[in-house]
């Protein structure tokens, strides 16, 4: 996603994802995304308790396979 700051610059914003959207996504189940995200194999961050993932990470992360 691309937005303009308050100067009119471009900024580039990843879209953050829950595990369900990550899994769609990916086009896989959403146990196989926590335990690929929880063995770090995938990309994730937390957000207090609930895993998230960054779209740009994850086509990054896919792309260098």
């Amino acid at each position: 996603m691309v937005n303009r700051d308050e100067g009119g610059s471009k900024t580039v914003h990843s879209e953050i994802m829950n595990g369900r959207e990550a899994a769609e996504f990916l086009k896989v189940g959403k146990s196989t995304l926590y335990s690929l995200a929880k063995h770090g194999k995938i990309p994730c961050f937390y957000i207090g308790t609930r895993m998230r993932f960054r779209r740009d990470e994850l086509d990054k992360h896919f792309r260098s396979c």
